[in-house]
């Protein structure tokens, strides 16, 4: 019996039994398997239509945007070119040689 009274009680309130160094606790188990496998969001259709909806807008702004400034060089090209014919035929038609062209095309019929 004196073999008894020397042996402490494991589990005794007074002596808490000490853990083993690799021992873990739940909630730190929890806190590696979450870091580790985060939860997945829950899917939600609305938000995703909405998001991609938002993402199209964005895009066709962008693309209009780029094609309204290919329209205006492109018409500011076009204009300067009749700038130029314009100028062109002023100048032909002060030589006389526009109506002289439109002459001898017509003497040659009559003729």
């Amino acid at each position: 019996m004196s073999s008894s009274s020397s042996t402490a009680i494991v589990g005794s309130s007074s002596n808490p039994p000490s853990l083993p160094a690799n021992h873990h606790d739940e909630g730190e188990f929890y806190s590696i398997f979450i870091d580790l496998f985060p939860p997945r969001p829950v899917f939600d259709a609305e938000e995703y239509a909405s998001d991609r909806l938002r993402i199209l807008a964005s895009n066709l702004l962008a693309r209009s945007a780029a094609i309204e400034a290919e329209v205006r060089s492109s018409t500011a090209a076009v204009e300067k070119s009749l700038e130029s014919l314009s100028v062109q035929t002023r100048v032909h038609k002060s030589r006389g040689k526009g109506l002289d062209l439109k002459n001898r095309f017509w003497r040659r019929f009559r003729t």
